[in-house]
C-alpha cells in the first residue's frame, strides 16, 4: 500500500488512464456477454460461456472502478500538495525579494563609497602599472639571457655526452641500443647476412683490431639470437671494393658500410635500409645517410656488413 501512496504524478496519471481504458474494455465484454446470453438457446453450451463472460465483465468493471477511485484520489492529493508547495515557494520568493531589496539599498550606499575610494586607487594603480611594466621588461630581458645561456649549456653538454659515447667501443654502443631487439629488424627474420671483419689483426693498431673483431662478433650474435637472422662471420680480411677507404668516410659512417647486390629484390633492399637505420641510431658517430648502402655485393639476396677501424677508439 505504501508503494501506491508514493506514486509520482506521471505514474498516477498513467494508472488513471489505464483504469478508464480497462472500464471501457470490460464494459464491452459485459455487453457482449449479456447479448450473447440473450441470443443463445437455454440448452446451448454457449449459455454458460456467456455467463462467464458477463461475470468477467462485471469483475473487470469493479476493479477498473476501484482503480479510477484510487488514482483519482491519488492525483487530487498530488495536486493539493503541489498547490501547497507552490504557495510556500511564492512566500519564500517574496521574503527573498524583500531581503534582496534591503540588501540592494545597502549595497548602493557601499557602492557610492567604493566609487570614491576607487578614484584614489586608480591613481595609485597607474603609478604601479608603470613600475610593473619596467619590472616586466627587466625580467623578460633576464629570462631571455637565461634561456640563451641554458641552451648554450645544453648544447655543450650534448657535445660532451656525444664525445663520451663516441669514444666507447661500438659493441658497447650496440649493446646499450639492444640492437638485436630493434623492431625494424624483426620483419626480416631469416635474412642471410655476411659480416666482414676488415683490416684484421694485421693492422698495427692492436686495440683498434680487437674493437673491430669484438664489434663484428657482438653484431653477429645479436642478429642471430635476437633478430633471428642468419649471419656468417668472415674474419681478418682485406675487404677490397666497397671498403671505407679514407678517414673522413670512417668518421661519418662510424666505421661501417652495407653492401647489397645491384639487382637485389625489394625485400633485400628494405632489409638493408632497416639495418642501416638501426645502426645509425645506435652509433653516435654516424651522420645522416650513414652507414651507407652500396650496390656492390656478389651474393644474391644477401646483405654484407663491412666493419672497419673505428677512428675514435
Amino acid at each position: 500500500m505504501g508503494y501506491f501512496l508514493s506514486l509520482s504524478k506521471s505514474a498516477t496519471i498513467t494508472g488513471l488512464e489505464s483504469s478508464e481504458w480497462a472500464l471501457l474494455i470490460f464494459g464491452v465484454i459485459l455487453v457482449v456477454g449479456v447479448v450473447g446470453e440473450l441470443k443463445a438457446l437455454w440448452w446451448s453450451v454457449w449459455v454458460k460461456r456467456f455467463e462467464w463472460i458477463v461475470l468477467i465483465g462485471i469483475a473487470g468493471e469493479l476493479i477498473a472502478d476501484g482503480g479510477l477511485f484510487f488514482f483519482s484520489s491519488q492525483l487530487q492529493g498530488i495536486s493539493d500538495l503541489e498547490v501547497t508547495q507552490a504557495q510556500k515557494s511564492a512566500t519564500q520568493a517574496y521574503d527573498s525579494a524583500r531581503d534582496a531589496h534591503r540588501a540592494s539599498t545597502a549595497a548602493q550606499g557601499m557602492a557610492e563609497t567604493a566609487i570614491r575610494e576607487a578614484g584614489d586607487i586608480a591613481d595609485r594603480a597607474d603609478k604601479l602599472a608603470v613600475l610593473l611594466k619596467t619590472e616586466q621588461e627587466t625580467t623578460a630581458r633576464f629570462q631571455k639571457q637565461a634561456t640563451l645561456a641554458q641552451a648554450a649549456l645544453q648544447k655543450e653538454l650534448d657535445k660532451v655526452d656525444m664525445d663520451v659515447r663516441r669514444r666507447q667501443p661500438r659493441f658497447v654502443l650496440l649493446a646499450d641500443a639492444n640492437i638485436g631487439n630493434d623492431s625494424r629488424l624483426k620483419p626480416f627474420r631469416g635474412q642471410r647476412v655476411y659480416i666482414f671483419d676488415c683490416e684484421g689483426r694485421a693492422d698495427p693498431l692492436a686495440a683498434r683490431n680487437e674493437e673491430v673483431f669484438s664489434t663484428s662478433d657482438f653484431l653477429g650474435n645479436e642478429l642471430s639470437i635476437k633478430a633471428r637472422w642468419f649471419p656468417v662471420r668472415v674474419e681478418h680480411v682485406q675487404c677490397g671494393p666497397g671498403n671505407i677507404a679514407n678517414e673522413e668516410d670512417r668518421i661519418h659512417s662510424a666505421g661501417m658500410i652495407l653492401i647489397i647486390p645491384p639487382g637485389a629484390s625489394e625485400r633485400t633492399r628494405d632489409t638493408a635500409k632497416a639495418l642501416a637505420l638501426a645502426l645509425h641510431d645506435a652509433l653516435p658517430g654516424s651522420v645522416e645517410g650513414f652507414p651507407a648502402i652500396v650496390p656492390l655485393g656478389m651474393r644474391d639476396e644477401t646483405v654484407e656488413i663491412k666493419v672497419s677501424v673505428y677512428p675514435w677508439f
